[in-house]
């Protein structure tokens, strides 16, 4: 059978024992559903659990597969600009750093995606007059500095005056006096180039994708989505208090209904004859359901189309609907990798060109990405000539009608 957390790609939505409670009002059968709060922002460590399964993990990798399937090229009017720069990206990784140029960029997609930003570690010489390489930082380990207080610190134009990297190791740039450490190294604006995502709200800590579609699913309907995963993994207890001869009485609505909310396999509920304790139990049919209809709520939120991801087509998807889903999420991608090579020019090739004294700061252009499309019947036989049906000979049909 198919499981909840199989198809969401992490392990708990809810702490159910915290989100239903029986309200303690003149009417049982309302629920008082704990709605959880918009300002909580999911821990790293949790975007990382949900990105590694499930259908989350699955859409993470349809993004990345699409932005990587062409790889962008950088272009300049100097020609010892172009050289340069193609000659720096092809020894990227020997140097100091890890990976290649396209393990660099995979990277800064696919954190921009999970986490909403991506850390490089921009590497330098020892005179701090050249950078040779850059590296990848992990972004569960990379934090703003900030004060013994736990507030991110900043110059006196309001820029926050270096990161952090939880280390053991010694190393880093020397900090000032308001940044407090904790196993942590210090490292100065310029040996960082931090590439965001989407700043809805707060530009130092963005939004990811991933993060996008757990809220989806922990905000968006939360009372109805709370009641189904309650449903779904635990049977639901009903009590239907009097009868056309006893009334229900407020009192005795309230003590039957936290005596049922506190039931489990080792007690039972004493109650009088009259009341009645119904067990309703999902069906299977109706969990697989639901389930799949978080599946689509999930891709949904992850701007991909349900087919890309699951190979499946969701119920109420046609042809059409793929068509505009498709450009939709083409328009997505570019978007990404657009402001990716902005970025890439503003933080990484601007500082080269600084210290080099190159005059013109590179261009980096990704052409356009494809994804396999759905061609309509009409489309396909669209330029084939159309085959003459061979004339069947009849019955009565002899030699002599063949010219013999």
């Amino acid at each position: 059978m198919s499981s909840l957390n199989q198809h969401l790609g992490w392990e708990k939505s809810y702490n159910l024992s915290q989100q239903i409670t029986l309200a303690k009002s003149s009417n049982p059968k309302l629920f008082n559903i704990k709605l959880p709060s918009d300002d909580v922002r999911v821990e790293r460590g949790q975007l990382k659990r949900a990105s590694s399964k499930g259908i989350v993990g699955q859409c993470l990798s349809v993004w990345k597969a699409t932005a990587m399937s062409r790889m962008p090229t950088i272009q300049a009017k100097d020609k010892k600009v172009k050289e340069y720069f193609d000659k720096w990206t092809e020894n990227i990784g020997k140097n100091g750093g890890s990976g290649t140029w396209r393990d660099a960029l995979t990277n800064i997609v696919g954190y921009k995606l999970q986490f909403g930003i991506c850390p490089m570690h921009l590497i330098y010489n020892q005179d701090d007059t050249e950078i040779l390489d850059l590296d990848t930082i992990d972004p569960e380990v990379f934090d703003y500095a900030k004060s013994s207080m736990g507030k991110i610190v900043f110059d006196d134009l309001g820029k926050p005056v270096g990161y952090t990297i939880k280390s053991d190791l010694d190393g880093g740039d020397p900090k000032p006096m308001d940044v407090h450490l904790t196993e942590q190294r210090f490292l100065l604006p310029k040996r960082v180039a931090l590439f965001k995502y989407m700043n809805l709200g707060d530009e130092f800590y963005p939004f990811g994708r991933v993060e996008i579609a757990y809220n989806s699913i922990r905000n968006e309907s939360a009372s109805e989505n709370t009641l189904v995963l309650f449903g779904l993994r635990f049977p639901m207890l009903v009590a239907k208090h009097g009868d056309p001869t006893h009334e229900p009485l407020e009192e005795g609505s309230i003590n039957l209904g936290e005596s049922v909310a506190n039931a489990n396999f080792e007690n039972g509920v004493s109650t009088a004859y009259y009341n009645e304790i119904l067990v309703v139990d999902p069906s299977p049919d109706g969990i697989i359901k639901r389930c799949e209809h978080y599946t689509e709520k999930v891709a949904s939120a992850m701007g991909v189309p349900l087919i890309y991801a699951t190979m499946k087509p969701a119920q109420s998807e046609n042809r059409a609907t793929l068509r505009i889903e498709t450009g939709m999420y083409i328009l997505s991608v570019m978007s990404l990798l657009d402001d990716t090579c902005r970025h890439v020019e503003d933080l990484i090739f601007s500082k080269i060109c600084e210290l080099k004294g190159f005059k013109e700061v590179p261009k980096l252009v990704w052409p356009e990405v494809e994804v396999p499309g759905i061609e309509s019947e009409a489309d396909k036989s669209k330029g084939k000539p159309e085959e003459k049906k061979k004339e069947e000979p009849s019955e009565n049909t002899t030699s002599e009608d063949y010219g013999n």
